[in-house]
């Protein structure tokens, strides 16, 4: 790990509340100055010139005795009322002439500031406001009002200042978090050894430093797993190889002693040990075959049509329920083309078959072959008295029998088990239930490629 960076998210969101502040004093002024400069060379006025040329305005009115509109200045809107209230000129619509009226007929002020003024041909109102407006007359009519519009312009500055603000420290926070993200991506794709870069950040790099700890100890945990896995898996396949020589001689011998002059119960002690002998050698092949299925390398996938799939199982079936002489009800939907390792899976199916069928002896063993969602299933049902919770639970597990006595009808352990590997290792998986009816029911599944 490199020297732990001084920058802090503090100090990070600490410059990103001073650019704001600064921005926005900087925006403010440069208002303040531009408002300044508007008015000081005559393109706009001061707050205070309407309300000074409507008191100049009232005083040449009142010299005169009479309204005379040519005295009014333009920064003044007007209304000439006759003695009755009537109306009988105005420079003034909509709702500033409402103002007006309301100031003339009430006394009360709107949004704009009032005088009025008793002159002997009628009574005049004028109108001003208290605020920096366009010197020209034609730009008051066609622009929206200064004030106005420069306030909208400074807040659409200090929205795109703090935006853009806003915008640029997510960008450096999210590529500081990037080594962080990445070497966790790298974790959970299985890259232990994957190097990575600091993030730049005193937080972000304490856990990336905990992270980096924790990957480091799970590369370590895995390597010696997998050298205690691989271990086993040599041992267990040395231990298989080398049962059968012994295995081989005590059958041999066997054999021998049968050719000499046995008593009755001595030829059924050979017997039995023929028998067993002859159980253990069938153990160890499944021992053998679950070794070569965990082992993925050695697994050779082919592809297969899913109708010579469908087939396949239902001829491997047929040959395990005649041993059981328990009947066969197949049923098989259009299967698509998949990719298995062949005789590996049909050693998984016949392990399945062979349970159910031992279990259905005299009775009927139930298969269906379909596609569920992406996946080709083989259900098989028996027509025994279903699982126990003790093989619900435990049925997957290594050399698990329901009972003690099963092993003596060649039952080692390790059928579902197998199957399981098998399945896992073809993109699927095995469960087991037990039917509405009561009878077991083992469910096969594998990834289907479709052509």
């Amino acid at each position: 790990m490199e020297k732990r960076s001084g920058l802090t998210i503090t100090r990070l969101l600490t410059r990103y509340a001073i650019l704001c502040i600064c921005g926005a004093i900087f925006a403010v002024f440069m208002w303040w100055f531009a408002l300044t400069l508007a008015i000081s060379s005559g393109f706009v006025t001061r707050a205070d010139e309407g309300q000074a040329q409507a008191a100049a305005t009232a005083q040449a009115l009142k010299e005169a005795g009479t309204f005379d509109e040519s005295l009014v200045v333009p920064l003044c809107g007007w209304a000439f009322f006759d003695t009755d209230g009537s109306i009988l000129k105005t420079s003034l619509t909509g709702k500033n002439l409402k103002e007006a009226v309301n100031f003339y007929n009430n006394g009360t002020q709107g949004g704009n500031l009032h005088a009025h003024l008793a002159l002997s041909n009628g009574d005049c109102v004028l109108q001003y406001r208290i605020a920096a407006q366009y010197s020209s007359a034609e730009l008051r009519k066609s622009l929206p009002d200064f004030e106005v519009l420069t306030l909208v312009l400074l807040l659409s500055v200090l929205v795109l200042l703090f935006g853009s603000a806003t915008i640029h420290y997510g960008r450096v926070l999210k590529k500081r978090i990037k080594p962080l993200s990445d070497t966790v991506l790298a974790i959970a794709d299985g890259k232990l050894d994957a190097k990575h870069d600091m993030c730049g950040i005193r937080e972000y790099d304490e856990v990336l430093g905990a992270v980096d700890t924790l990957k480091t100890s799970l590369k370590a945990s895995l390597d010696a797993q997998w050298s205690m896995e691989h271990a086993r898996l040599e041992q267990t396949n040395a231990l298989a190889h080398d049962l059968r020589t012994p295995l081989t001689v005590i059958d041999g011998n066997a054999q021998l002693l049968e050719e000499t002059a046995l008593t009755a119960e001595q030829k059924q002690y050979i017997a039995a040990i023929q028998k067993s002998a002859a159980d253990a050698q069938i153990y160890v092949e499944k021992l053998k075959a679950l070794m070569r299925a965990e082992n993925p390398s050695k697994l050779n996938f082919e592809r297969v049509d899913g109708h010579a799939l469908a087939d396949m199982i239902k001829t491997d079936v047929i040959g395990v329920c005649g041993a059981y002489n328990a009947r066969l009800i197949f049923e098989a939907q259009p299967l698509p083309s998949a990719d298995i390792a062949k005789e590996d899976f049909r050693r998984a199916v016949i392990n399945i078959a062979e349970n159910a069928a031992e279990r259905s002896v005299n009775g009927t063993v139930a298969v269906k072959c379909a596609q569920q969602s992406g996946l080709i299933e083989i259900s098989v049902e028996d027509s025994g008295n279903g699982f126990s919770k003790q093989a619900l639970s435990h049925a997957f597990e290594m050399f698990f029998t329901e009972n003690a006595a099963r092993t003596q009808n060649g039952h080692s352990g390790i059928g579902l088990a197998y199957a399981q590997t098998i399945a896992q290792k073809h993109g699927g998986s095995v469960h087991i239930l037990n039917s509405e009816c009561g009878h077991g029911v083992v469910i096969l599944s594998i990834c289907c490629v479709t052509l």
